[in-house]
C-alpha cells in the first residue's frame, strides 16, 4: 500500500541581504513523500530531502529522517504546527496523511548535507553532493552482473550504446560472449552465485578492467513456484543465494570502491511486496534483498552514492518457465524488457533510489 504525505519545510533564520538592508528567509516545500507501508506495522521512517532554490537553482541542505506512527482511525489532515525545531533555522510546519490514517510526528532528526547547520553557507563538498543526482552514463564504468538474462543482457548493450563502459559477469559462458560481442568485446567473466568470494572477486576484477567503478548494477534472479510447505530447503538456499546473498555480495563488495556520484542497484521484483500464494520463499528472497538496499541507502547518503532498487512486475522474458522447482501459474503477458530498460537507465541517470510499478502498465521512477 502507498500512502501519501505532503511535508512543507521553512528556513526561519535570516539569510543574505536583500533589498534595502532587509534580510530574505528562504523557504522550501517537499511536494510529496510516499512511504510504502506492506503490513499492520506501527511504525515506519519518512527520509525527505531538505531542498532550497538559490538563484533559480535546487540546493541540498539536508536531509530529514521522521520516525511516525500510525492511526489507522484517525482524521485525514492532522495539524503539526507546534512542532520543535529540527536544527537550527528549520521548522516543520504541517505533515498531513493519506487515506490510511495519519501519523503523529514523534522524533525528527535533521542531518545536513555538509555537516553543518542548514542556513549556513554551503562547501564545496555539499555542493558536489547536491550535483551527484544526476550521473552522465558517457565513459561511466559499470559492472552488470547476470549480464546473460534477458534483463541484464539488454540493459548492457543499451548502457553500451549511451556510452558507458561495461564490465559483464554471468554463468552462462556462451551467452557471455554474445553480450561482450554486442558491446564491442566488453571485458566479461562468469561467476558462481553459490560463492560469495566469486561475486566479490568480479568486482575486483571488473576494477583492474576498467580502471575503477562508477557502478553496479546486479541482475541476477530465478524463481520458484509451489506451496511453501512443499518447497525443499535446497531449492529455498538456493533462492536465497542467488536471488539476495549474490546480489549484497557484489554490491557489498563495491561499496568502499564507488566515487562520489556513483550507483549501486539490484533488481528485486514486486513479489517482494505482493507476496503472493505458492511463492514464498521467492518472495522472501525478493524481499530480504530490498530491505537491505534500503539500510544501505541510508549507510552511502553521506558517501554520495546512490543506492537504486529496481522493482520490476512480470517481465516478458520467461523467466518463470524456467523456474528451478514447481510450476509458475497463469500470468498475464509480461513488461517488454524493452520498456523496462527504458526505465533503469533513466533512473541510473538521474541518480533515483526506486523503480517500480506506476499507474497502469507503466514504470515510474522515484528519486
Amino acid at each position: 500500500m502507498h500512502l501519501l504525505y505532503i511535508l512543507v519545510v521553512t528556513f526561519t533564520s535570516s539569510l543574505a541581504p536583500c533589498g534595502r538592508g532587509g534580510l530574505a528567509d528562504a523557504s522550501c516545500s517537499i511536494n510529496r513523500i510516499t512511504v510504502n507501508r506492506y503490513s499492520e506495522c506501527e511504525w515506519i521512517t519518512i527520509h525527505v530531502d531538505v531542498i532550497k532554490i538559490v538563484r533559480g537553482q535546487p540546493v541540498l541542505e539536508g536531509t530529514a529522517d521522521f520516525d511516525a506512527k500510525h492511526h489507522p482511525e484517525a482524521p485525514t489532515d492532522v495539524s503539526m504546527i507546534n512542532q520543535p525545531r529540527i536544527a537550527d533555522g528549520v521548522r516543520v510546519l504541517r505533515l498531513r496523511g493519506g487515506h490510511y490514517g495519519d501519523p503523529y510526528l514523534v522524533c525528527p532528526r535533521l542531518h545536513p548535507a555538509d555537516g553543518r547547520p542548514a542556513n549556513q553557507t554551503r562547501t564545496a563538498r555539499s555542493s558536489a553532493r547536491n550535483a551527484r543526482r544526476d550521473m552522465d552514463l558517457r565513459g561511466a564504468r559499470i559492472l552488470v552482473p547476470g549480464a546473460t538474462g534477458e534483463i541484464g543482457a539488454a540493459l548492457a548493450v543499451r548502457l553500451h550504446a549511451l556510452g558507458a563502459r561495461t564490465a559483464l559477469a554471468g554463468r552462462d559462458r556462451e551467452a557471455l560472449t554474445r553480450v561482450s560481442a554486442a558491446c564491442e568485446h566488453a571485458p566479461a567473466r562468469t561467476f558462481d552465485a553459490w560463492d560469495a568470494y566469486s561475486c566479490a572477486k568480479t568486482v575486483d576484477w571488473a576494477a583492474a578492467e576498467l580502471g575503477g567503478l562508477d557502478g553496479v548494477v546486479v541482475c541476477v534472479g530465478v524463481a520458484a513456484f509451489g506451496p511453501a510447505g512443499e518447497v525443499e530447503d535446497a531449492v529455498s538456499e538456493h533462492l536465497m543465494a542467488v536471488n539476495a546473498l549474490a546480489p549484497m555480495a557484489f554490491l557489498r563488495a563495491a561499496g568502499d570502491r564507488l566515487p562520489e556520484g556513483g550507483v549501486l542497484a539490484a533488481v528485486t521484483g514486486i513479489v517482494a511486496e505482493a507476496a503472493p500464494a505458492r511463492m514464498a520463499d521467492y518472495a522472501a528472497a525478493k524481499a530480504a534483498l530490498a530491505t537491505w538496499l534500503t539500510a544501505v541507502r541510508r549507510e552511502q547518503r553521506r558517501q554520495g552514492v546512490t543506492v537504486l532498487e529496481i522493482n520490476l512486475p512480470h517481465m516478458d522474458t520467461g523467466f518463470a518457465g524456467r523456474a528451478v522447482a514447481g510450476q509458475a501459474p497463469p500470468l498475464p503477458r509480461g513488461l517488454p524488457v524493452p520498456d523496462a530498460v527504458d526505465v533503469i537507465v533513466r533512473a541510473l541517470s538521474e541518480g533515483a533510489r526506486l523503480v517500480r510499478p506506476g499507474s497502469g502498465a507503466a514504470l515510474e521512477v522515484v528519486r
